[in-house]
């Protein structure tokens, strides 16, 4: 995770404050203890749909998530040919539509076990500045659009209509607990 965090130097709270899923595992970060039972609950049904996209979607769900920055690697060609020094570009903060999809998946979790926990509405104004900011390396500029692709999901998450099986499955923990 130390090496991970230098190459994540645009999150600078990577190793203090953001849980992370390498499948099979995952990583909760320094100040997890800290975390109320709420937030640990959130934050793990999160990341049980990553775990549940990779099993899936086996490698390819690591390409979705890294292109097109994944490109980059390209670049080590410059050794051989010196305009592969191009794919260097792809270092720069690109959208990754892939990345944002996942994610979205995983923050549309968050936001159904923060209502079915608690019955509050969660915040989801907030979702656009963290898809388009440094947490996931800009991934997705389109704030309004994920804003609203937001409410849409938490209004379908409401009223239990059209949910995706890892939202029953986790909907299912929580009622058994």
């Amino acid at each position: 995770m130390r090496l991970l965090s230098v190459l994540l130097f645009f999150n600078k709270n990577f190793m203090t404050t953001v849980t992370t899923t390498l499948y099979p595992r995952v990583y909760v970060p320094a100040a997890w203890t800290n975390y109320s039972s709420l937030v640990k609950c959130e934050i793990l049904a999160h990341e049980y749909v990553h775990l549940k996209d990779r099993e899936n979607f086996k490698l390819l769900f690591e390409y979705a998530y890294l292109f097109p920055q994944i490109l980059s690697l390209l670049s080590i060609g410059a050794f051989w040919n010196f305009s592969f020094i191009w794919f260097s570009l792809f270092l720069l903060p690109f959208p990754a539509p892939g990345r944002a999809w996942l994610e979205f998946r995983g923050y549309r979790m968050s936001m159904a076990a923060y209502y079915w926990l608690t019955g509050k509405t969660y915040n989801v104004d907030f979702m656009g500045e963290i898809f388009a900011g440094p947490s996931y390396y800009f991934m997705f500029p389109f704030r309004a659009l994920v804003n609203r692709w937001s409410r849409e999901e938490l209004n379908k998450i409401k009223n239990y209509d059209i949910l995706s099986k890892e939202l029953w499955e986790i909907n299912d923990v929580f009622r058994n607990v």
